[in-house]
């Protein structure tokens, strides 16, 4: 089925039905069904809109591909799992019917592009941390049809270039994971030979055909992303909400694992509106700079906050463990003036000195980048808001609460010092399912460190 039922996997299970499985492997993989007779035109009015998906150009078996900026209705599975035939299925038919009309319109949309999976693994690309199928719609749609089902999402793509190889031959579920594996291997190989540049975290895989259709020529594609992607949650027009509140997140009987929030209480200022005046007690802060002082790039925020968490479990010369005694705080330094050009940026998280009373008492972190110093008390002005930020928005939305901080500060006479930044992130940035709470804020004064 071109359009409305094709299915792009990243590392997907194909229905089983009532089909023969052939013997041989190598027998079932063909050349795959030209693109020219999968896209619309006159003759195929109900084919894919390919002006979506341009292809940059073929060189050997690698096809360049650049997909426009575009619409994104996606679902991610649950277990991170799209091997697993029954969450595929769930989440094919969740998809399908959002299609079909299962929406506040209730009307059918036109395939932009082949349904698709795209899988996001781990640096050592041994372990899938999240997995999406999602199709696009139509950019010039006047209204986007919202889902009534609250496990789709919506929201918008940037333009993205991928490297894929294409081939053909019905799949057998039973061997779909060796066949495809076999395929990623070959193209990893060409790309190796063209001295092509790609991001081994992100595959994809396509398939235009209905997976079910015995008796037409199907068309499979796998590939990589050229750079960096993320399809989290986005942040659609109702997507800012109220934060979590932090007695939820505070240590207690019924949370033994939460922060330690005595070491950052909230002072009272009059009639303060929604902005949050904290007191931060004196405390040893461990840190690790941004290689390139940008807190906004997914890739270098993912990597400190895993190495600080790392050395938080364990990581450490004496594999000694620690309680958090405040969430994950990136500090950023600002150039003079209003356009708050980044200088310096750090994430740190902090320790009680209860727990340990000078630096040189803490253990040596396994990562030399990491580093430790002892912070005076500090007061901070401080916004909560709520939702998971998608990292290709995360400037824009801390910036404009910023902005909205700036002026609740104006208005209360409140005055801080704008050459320090801070936010603050009490959930796991990966955790798309709970709700979250966000901090931005500034530093009420020149902070000194020894």
């Amino acid at each position: 089925m071109k359009g409305n039922t094709a299915v792009i996997l990243a590392s997907v299970i194909l229905t089983t039905l009532a089909y023969p499985h052939w013997a041989s492997l190598g027998d079932r993989i063909d050349d795959p069904q030209p693109l020219d007779d999968i896209c619309k035109s006159a003759d195929n009015p109900g084919g894919y809109a390919c002006d979506a998906f341009k292809d940059a150009g073929t060189n050997s078996e690698v096809i360049s591909r650049v997909y426009k900026p575009k619409k994104i209705v996606y679902y991610q599975y649950p277990n991170a799992d799209p091997f697993n035939r029954e969450s595929w299925l769930e989440a094919f038919y969740t998809l399908q019917k959002y299609i079909k009309g299962e929406n506040d319109q209730g009307i059918e949309l036109e395939m932009q592009m082949p349904f698709h999976n795209l899988i996001e693994y781990n640096d050592d690309h041994t372990e899938i941390i999240y997995a999406y199928m999602s199709f696009s719609l139509d950019t010039n749609l006047d209204s986007v049809p919202k889902h009534l089902n609250p496990q789709i999402i919506l929201r918008d793509n940037a333009e993205v270039k991928s490297y894929v190889r294409a081939f053909g031959g019905f799949i057998d579920e039973r061997d779909f994971q060796q066949i495809y594996n076999e395929q990623y291997h070959q193209i990893t190989q060409d790309l190796g030979a063209l001295g092509y540049q790609y991001n081994r975290k992100f595959k994809i895989a396509l398939e235009y055909n209905d997976p079910s259709a015995l008796n037409v020529r199907h068309r499979h594609e796998v590939g990589y992303l050229e750079s960096l992607v993320f399809l989290g949650k986005g942040i659609e027009h109702d997507a800012i909400d109220d934060p979590e509140d932090i007695n939820d997140i505070c240590q207690s009987e019924s949370n033994p694992d939460g922060y330690i929030c005595d070491k950052f209480k909230h002072v009272n200022i009059e009639n303060p509106g929604d902005i949050i005046a904290r007191k931060y007690e004196r405390k040893l802060t461990i840190f690790k700079n941004y290689e390139n002082n940008n807190p906004y790039d997914r890739e270098a925020f993912l990597h400190v906050f895993d190495d600080l968490k790392a050395y938080i479990d364990g990581a450490n010369d004496q594999g000694r463990k620690f309680s958090m005694v405040m969430p994950f705080q990136s500090l950023i330094e600002f150039e003079e003036g209003d356009a708050r050009d980044i200088k310096y940026a750090y994430m740190s998280f902090s320790l009680s000195i209860d727990e340990v009373s000078e630096v040189e008492d803490l253990p040596k972190p396994n990562d030399p980048d990491i580093k430790f110093h002892i912070s005076y008390p500090e007061v901070a002005y401080v916004k909560a808001f709520g939702s998971f930020v998608d990292i290709d928005q995360f400037e824009n939305v801390y910036n404009s609460q910023l902005d909205i901080l700036e002026k609740e500060l104006d208005d209360h006479n409140l005055e801080v010092y704008k050459k320090f930044g801070i936010i603050l992130e009490y959930d796991d940035p990966r955790q798309q399912n709970d709700q979250h709470r966000h901090e931005v804020g500034w530093m009420e004064k020149l902070i000194l460190y020894i």
